[in-house]
């Protein structure tokens, strides 16, 4: 990911925002401000004209902030996407306001004039404290006024300044490509205009993007998925090895695209799968634009989670784990995700899994090396660990749909980046949980439906599935666990599931063979069903 780019474009939004604010403070907010002075005036006629004035210049500051507040808010949120997603440090606010100073003059003029012209033929028969209110509540205007200018001016300031020092942190090294000779140049050099154009290839090297999205894809039947992984690998390997033709690279694409469909078709009776990549950016600024640009530019989409306030990758559903996990290692080999972070993600299974949805978390939890020291969710978050879906987002032809079969959200225990886990586990991790959670599915979903309905396969199925529920259930009684499958996993708090979490963890270090049981009965239920799905599944022609 080109983070130089996303450097300028957001040094360009600041710009935008430092201009923004000085007409808003040159010509807005002196014709607030004017008011004020009939309004002030106002007080030294009784106690009348005291509510009454204080009243208008109450309603012009409320008005002078609604101007005022949206860069503040614009540039805070940019100040949070480069602490969060540059990994930048923040700067400790400056104590002066001098910066503002000039910021202030018009409307300071502004309402001087009007007091000027209107307070002093009000004074003469005014007490002496009608006078120093009129007086004090000019200077609290001006106070006010003054204090916000500052704090947005200065908080623009301090993101210019870490801007500057993250664009010498993350500049492209001297040997990496910056563009192919003739290309168009990545960041227009025009002084930054009000409303900032984002590149349309977002964050990717626009021709290589453009190469990408323009090849000739296989003529297989792939779901988004499988389209999506097509168009990011080609990406991938153009970026990495630019010396690739068009002939090879559509050979290879070609062969991947084979090798992807053989794999559709072995899992297609199993429930589609897909999933969600969460990272710290927040919604609406810059990064979020960006990155929603990168996304949707490779065949996926990304959006704004307002439950759980973040920004997150949507990967588009496959018919196939290995598909699916394939997909999330390209969009790490993206290096679209925030340097040496650690990004939860969940993965969607689609179909009404139910209460007994619960066993899969379980025997991932207890066959993952993992041991979790800190609760995610901690802070006063209570969400299911199984959240519900209401529909699908997406159907396997990659249209869009509002309503239809349930998605549901199993656990969020999965990380991009796992200090500790050595490389095997590290780089299969996240595939081996799609393999169990879609295999599993496709037994739970088969146990679930009424006998009279189903197919010999689906029956054998059913019973993996009770055969993997009393073994897990042995497992955990062995070691004090067994009421973990009483607990409500999707609509139960946290505060309930952490402590068998815990408990769990302290089992896998006290008793090696706890971990090794577990893997091994994961194993051999999930050969066991895949087989049986495998087997009736449509070959080729």
């Amino acid at each position: 990911m080109r983070f130089d780019l996303l450097i300028k474009q957001l040094n360009s939004s600041i710009a935008s925002e430092h201009i923004l604010l000085r007409r808003v403070a040159r010509y807005v907010l002196p014709l607030l401000l004017l008011p004020l002075g009939p309004a002030v005036a106002q007080i030294p006629t009784g106690w009348l004209g005291l509510f009454a004035g204080g009243l208008v210049a109450m309603l012009m500051l409320a008005q002078a902030e609604l101007f005022i507040r949206p860069s503040l808010e614009r540039a805070r949120v940019i100040d949070r996407d480069i602490t969060y997603y540059l990994g930048l440090e923040q700067l400790t606010p400056s104590l002066t306001s001098m910066s503002a100073l000039h910021l202030l003059i018009p409307s300071a003029a502004a309402l001087l004039a009007g007091a000027v012209l209107f307070i002093p033929a009000m004074m003469d028969a005014a007490d002496p404290w009608q006078r120093f209110a009129a007086l004090l509540l000019v200077g609290l205007s001006l106070w006010t006024v003054w204090q916000r200018l500052a704090e947005a001016a200065g908080l623009l300031e301090r993101v210019e300044l870490r801007l500057e020092r993250a664009g010498a942190a993350f500049a492209p090294a001297p040997h990496e490509p910056i563009a192919p000779q003739g290309a168009e140049p990545r960041v227009p050099s025009s002084p930054p205009a009000l409303v900032v154009r984002l590149p349309p290839d977002g964050l990717l090297e626009p021709e290589l993007a453009r190469r990408a999205v323009g090849l000739p894809l296989p003529v297989l039947k792939l779901s988004p998925a499988g389209v999506a992984l097509l168009r990011t690998e080609a990406y991938l390997t153009m970026r990495d090895f630019p010396d690739t033709d068009d002939h090879t690279l559509i050979e290879s694409l070609a062969e991947l695209g084979r090798e992807m469909y053989a794999s559709e078709l072995r899992h297609a009776r199993m429930p589609p799968v897909g999933g969600k990549i969460y990272l710290p950016v927040s919604a609406g600024g810059t990064v979020a634009a960006m990155l929603g640009l990168t996304a949707r530019r490779l065949g996926m989409d990304g959006a704004y989670s307002g439950s759980l306030r973040t920004w997150l990758v949507r990967l588009p559903p496959s018919r196939s784990y290995a598909v699916a996990g394939r997909l999330i290692d390209a969009v790490v080999a993206l290096r679209i995700l925030p340097p040496g972070s650690v990004a939860p993600h969940h993965l969607t299974i689609q179909g009404d899994l139910g209460q007994e949805a619960r066993i899969l978390s379980i025997l991932h939890l207890a066959a993952t090396p993992l041991v979790f020291e800190e609760r995610p969710g901690a802070g006063g978050d209570e969400r299911p660990f199984i959240m519900r879906g209401g529909g699908v987002l997406d159907d396997l032809g990659g249209r869009g749909r509002g309503a239809g079969e349930r998605t549901d959200f199993i656990d969020g225990f999965l990380f991009i980046d796992v200090p500790g886990l050595d490389a095997a586990e590290h780089r299969t991790g996240h595939t081996l949980n799609l393999r169990l959670k879609q295999v599993l599915a496709y037994a739970l979903l088969a146990h679930s439906t009424p006998s009279y309905r189903r197919t010999p396969v689906e029956e054998r199925a059913a019973a993996a599935f009770a055969d993997l529920r009393d073994q897990l259930h042995a497992l955990l009684a062995r070691h004090g666990l067994e009421r973990a499958l009483e607990l409500d996993w999707i609509d139960g708090q946290w505060s309930e599931i952490w402590p068998f979490v815990q408990r769990m963890g302290r089992a896998k270090e006290q008793d090696p063979e706890f971990l090794e049981q577990a893997q091994q009965l994961r194993d051999t239920i999930l050969d066991r069903v895949e087989t049986l799905a495998a087997g009736t599944a449509p070959t080729a022609r």
